[in-house]
């Protein structure tokens, strides 16, 4: 199962070059969500009202300093999310192996298991037609995994 988690690790290198051209100093740990399911409700009573689909891959690159975390964030499909190219969290919970942190009003919220090399998101969204929730699941990396995996440069898409 180990070559697993590695083959994830290298695929997902491929894709992280945006996170590490744009920052001045190299991230702690990359957070590879690849794996997205999103259900969005609408306001509106119909067969039609509940919808789940496939959600957008996410992309972090995190530096952490004490109980804060900033991450540069990449979308391969899109480019840019509602938050833009940054996001800044609080840690809530720091008991190896789990670290757990979030945004200020707890609409992102992620759960590491450091020992798992795993990472969960959960974003949720309201907006004027109704209400979403997107869960993603994938990998975490410390940066010097990334380096000895020697893909800090991936191909373009």
């Amino acid at each position: 199962m180990w070559w697993l988690t590695v083959t994830s690790v290298t695929v997902a290198a491929l894709l992280i070059a945006p996170l590490v051209e744009g920052q001045t100093e190299r991230p702690d740990f990359h957070l590879l969500l690849d794996k997205c399911r999103t259900t969005v409700g609408y306001l509106v009573l119909s067969d039609e009202s509940l919808k789940i689909f496939d959600g957008e891959p996410v992309y972090n690159a995190c530096t952490r300093r004490s109980r804060r975390v900033s991450c540069a964030l990449t979308f391969p499909g899109s480019g840019e999310g509602i938050k833009g190219q940054t996001a800044e969290y609080s840690v809530v919970l720091d008991t190896p192996p789990h670290l757990h942190f979030t945004d200020a009003k707890y609409a992102d919220y992620f759960a590491v298991n450091l020992s798992e090399h795993s990472v969960v998101l959960i974003t949720r969204v309201a907006f004027e037609k109704g209400l979403g929730s997107k869960v993603c699941h994938g990998v975490f990396a410390t940066d010097d995994e990334m380096k000895a995996l020697g893909k800090t440069k991936p191909p373009r898409r």
